[in-house]
């Protein structure tokens, strides 16, 4: 999603404005789902 994102935020198919929501909206969703994800693995006590 991330990558994704990054993306949308390049491209020049969509208009500036639904450019931009669009991806800063998936680049959220992304990093908000990857730090959890990676600070359970660094904390992994087994």
């Amino acid at each position: 999603m991330l990558g994704a994102g990054i993306a949308l935020l390049l491209s020049e198919k969509l208009s500036g404005e639904q450019r931009r929501a669009i991806g800063w909206t998936l680049v959220a969703v992304g990093a908000l789902t990857t730090i959890p994800l990676a600070l359970q693995l660094l904390s992994d006590d087994d």
